[in-house]
């Protein structure tokens, strides 16, 4: 955010650093809760117990409705510098009486995972207003296809930790096995297609503060 403040007065600028920290999170919000949704039954039973079993649903559909909160960060704070806090603020109140009554027509609909459901029309709304509100700043809607890209990226990740796990019967080796294919899918995958942000990340902070690194990475 701080970052942000110092550009706001660089509009193109300010719309690369705002672009790059929704890519950055994005690609973190895939790994963090690919994860969760890949090992939804080991959780739950770990936590709880075989009773709880039907809540793997509502674990995996809450994960996507994190992943979408992630995402709606940086335009929360993009809002703010471009002086839009008060426009948030309202639709920030308005999405949260929409969350409400969609979660309420979901539940009855389709019961606790119907709950789950309405979150992620709540904060899909919620970031699609945002986008509207800071559009002079984000790049536009074609921008998001392209930074959604590893969205794509993330569907050949799963099917390999899936099927990884399909081969073993030990929870544990299936959750570090399993975990272990879809990260590591995902990333070679993104690296080959020059799209992991994530990786330029830990190579500023390689760079600005482990000196000894510069100029290897620099290579």
């Amino acid at each position: 955010l701080p970052e942000f403040h110092r550009i706001s007065a660089n509009a193109k600028l300010l719309t690369i650093k705002f672009r790059s920290l929704r890519k950055l999170l994005l690609e973190l919000g895939i790994l963090f809760f690919g994860v969760f949704i890949l090992n939804a039954d080991f959780i739950i039973e770990l936590l709880f117990s075989e009773e709880f079993i039907d809540a793997v649903i509502i674990l995996k559909l809450l994960s996507f409705s994190g992943l979408v909160v992630f995402i709606n960060y940086p335009y929360y704070m993009l809002a703010e510098v471009i002086n839009k806090v008060n426009l948030r603020m309202y639709i920030r109140i308005i999405t949260f009486f929409m969350t409400i009554a969609i979660v309420y027509v979901f539940v009855k609909l389709f019961g606790a995972p119907g709950a789950a459901i309405g979150l992620i029309i709540g904060q899909t709304i919620f970031m699609l207003l945002l986008h509207l509100i800071t559009q002079t700043h984000n790049g536009g809607f074609i921008t998001i296809l392209k930074d959604f890209s590893m969205l794509l990226v993330a569907i050949p990740a799963f099917i390999s930790g899936l099927f990884v796990q399909s081969l073993f019967e030990n929870e544990f080796i299936i959750l570090i096995l399993g975990s272990g294919s879809f990260l590591l899918v995902f990333i070679l995958l993104g690296f080959f297609l020059g799209r992991l942000e994530f990786l330029h990340m830990i190579i500023t902070i390689l760079k600005k503060y482990f000196p000894i690194f510069e100029n290897k990475l620099n290579k």
